[in-house]
């Protein structure tokens, strides 16, 4: 379902094409007439200690704005809020109100701090949904790589942490408290189980190798928590993708709509892992998801 150099990190330089190429211009001022204000660094949730912050990007207005939880990417060892400001801003620009989050990386902080920040971000998002003018019955979120993994595990898990059973057949259990209403996952990894017994690609992040800690790697896959009353979600991935194969998006979409959940792929034709994160027509694609997903639908106008 992917590639084993899942691991390998994206370069700086990779990253910052990605916030650029993917910015609506590329120098948005913090206050934007008519349009959006950047919050930057809020702090959202302190695990031992330690800050972890957020960029807001709000749209100018009364609200109450459907909001979209933005995590990056970086083999969960790298990158920062500021890897998906494009994305955040385009979200902006279009009514949504976007957040951009830091996580924990290892190898200092293994699985499951990252997800367990997202979810404290979630909640965050909730509890500040007035101050921000968002409408906490409509959040969803939207990630790249190791940020996708993170989204559509938050998306499928819920809050908890591991299925039901960590033997076959790796039932999900009872899903509780936070769900997101609509997920979008770039170039994402679904099943680490796939990997051989004794590879360390993703030991910094899982702590060792399938044959070491095998029940981690069943319970940070997004694969083992598909239920039927899951949300809906959109890949997009690029069709000559070799860190990360399009195999896992088209294995999870056909389990997902077996169980009856709306979930559809965007191929990017020739894009590999960089130039998918970077195709305009996919990020446009995942807007207009978020919108059908977010976004009451207009009322009929009245018959006289």
């Amino acid at each position: 379902m992917f590639q084993l150099r899942i691991g390998i990190v994206m370069p700086v330089s990779v990253l910052v094409v990605i916030a650029i190429v993917t910015s609506p211009t590329q120098a948005e001022p913090a206050s934007t007439p008519g349009k959006f204000t950047i919050k930057r660094d809020i702090v959202y949730s302190s695990p031992d200690g330690k800050d972890l912050l957020l960029d807001a990007y709000v749209p100018n207005g009364l609200g109450p704005f459907p909001a979209v939880l933005v995590v990056h990417g970086g083999s969960w060892k790298s990158g920062n809020k500021t890897q998906l400001s494009g994305y955040a801003m385009r979200l902006a620009a279009r009514g949504f109100a976007a957040f951009a989050i830091n996580y924990r990386l290892a190898p200092d902080s293994k699985h499951p701090a990252q997800i367990n920040d997202c979810r404290a971000a979630l909640r965050w998002i909730e509890e500040h949904a007035d101050e921000y003018h968002v409408d906490a019955d409509r959040i969803g979120a939207i990630g790249y790589s190791a940020g996708a993994h993170l989204v559509f595990l938050l998306g499928m898990a819920g809050d908890q942490n591991k299925p039901d059973d960590v033997v076959p057949p790796w039932k999900p259990g009872q899903k509780t408290g936070r769900r997101l209403k609509a997920v979008v996952a770039g170039g994402s990894p679904c099943d680490f189980t796939v990997l051989e017994e004794d590879d360390k690609v993703l030991s910094h992040f899982l702590g060792g190798t399938k044959g070491e800690v095998p029940e981690v790697y069943v319970t940070a896959s997004p694969a083992f928590y598909l239920s039927e009353d899951d949300p809906p979600i959109l890949f997009f991935h690029g069709t000559a993708d070799e860190l990360v194969t399009i195999r896992g998006p088209e294995i999870m979409i056909e389990r997902l709509q077996k169980k009856g959940v709306e979930a559809s792929l965007y191929k990017v034709p020739g894009g590999d892992h960089i130039t998918a994160a970077t195709n305009l027509q996919a990020v446009q694609t995942s807007i207009e998801f978020l919108e059908k997903q977010l976004k009451p639908m207009k009322s009929p106008a009245a018959t006289p």
